[in-house]
């Protein structure tokens, strides 16, 4: 959890709490976006229905991916230059993988 810590900038009695409260969210957003996955039509042929489809499972990957940095305790930091990615940005995106800066480049 130190890494979750030094993200978040919290007292260290928070973490947990935080780190539950993250999961939950990611655990929500998976699950809203395998619902819209489902609910899309089967026309493959249609651009827009297969740019939504490539879009939430791109989506689902990265939610995915931040569960797993979670379990391991690197949730927070960037994955382009280890800094801590900032909590607002994790609180609108918890699937962030990277800082704003890295995500602009």
């Amino acid at each position: 959890m130190s890494a979750i810590r030094a993200s978040f900038s919290v007292d260290p009695t928070s973490d947990s709490l935080m780190a539950i409260r993250f999961e939950r969210e990611l655990q929500e957003a998976a699950e809203t976006r395998q619902q819209q996955l489902e609910g899309l039509t089967s026309a493959e042929a249609d651009e827009v229905t297969r740019a939504q489809r490539e879009a939430l499972n791109q989506v689902l990957l990265e939610i995915s991916a931040a569960r797993q940095r979670l379990a391991e305790g690197t949730f927070g930091s960037c994955t382009g230059c280890a800094l801590s990615i900032p909590v607002e940005r994790l609180e609108i995106r918890p699937w962030s993988a990277t800082c704003v800066s890295c995500a602009r480049r």
